[in-house]
């Protein structure tokens, strides 16, 4: 099968073409909606956040200068479009409190489990189920840096450019996340 060329693809959406265009939400659909299930946990909030992506997309598709990846401009796209989904959902979110947490906890096999996306480790359901639930309860700003950053695997400059926050912030609010989620879930995985 022959490999796709993003840049090609994006020039021909750019001229209207809609073969381009459709192979673009064929390309990223799957991962999008992944992306918003993890973060919002309601399959009709996801499919809500793919719909609004991929039209986003479509519309804004001349916008796009080339300056990230495509792969970095859509996923920006969705994480602006799952926060919006929050907000209008007006759920409240427990703040995150540093002073609360015990930094002083040794945490390594904890810390060796957690190295990998908790959803490649994770064979239990009870254990997913209290991952994704710690996962779900962080605030959104730790949540979207987590997610992009440990789960879907994008670099601490590409987060950057998603959520538009400096790569000072993204480590800190990733930093924090983490140790968030480390706290919560210190007696189910040691």
């Amino acid at each position: 099968m022959k490999e796709i060329d993003e840049s090609e693809l994006v020039s021909k959406a750019k001229k209207g073409d809609r073969y381009a265009l459709t192979k673009i939400v064929q390309l990223y659909e799957k991962k999008i909606y992944n992306f918003a299930l993890r973060y919002l946990h309601n399959k009709e909030d996801a499919e809500d956040v793919l719909q609004e992506t991929f039209l986003s997309v479509v519309k804004a598709i001349n916008s796009f200068k080339g300056k990230s990846s495509l792969s970095t401009w859509i996923y920006r796209i969705a994480a602006n479009a799952s926060l919006m989904k929050l907000r209008t959902r007006d759920r409240v979110f427990e703040s995150f409190d540093e002073e609360r947490i015990d930094l002083s906890r040794d945490y390594p096999a904890m810390d060796q489990r957690l190295s990998r996306s908790p959803f490649d480790v994770v064979s239990d359901r009870d254990l997913a189920e209290s991952i994704t639930k710690n996962i779900d309860s962080l605030s959104p700003k730790y949540r979207s840096v987590f997610l992009l950053r440990d789960v879907e695997g994008f670099s601490s400059k590409e987060v950057s450019n998603m959520l538009n926050m400096t790569i000072p912030a993204v480590k800190s609010n990733l930093r924090r996340a983490r140790i968030a989620l480390r706290d919560k879930l210190s007696d189910v995985l040691v």
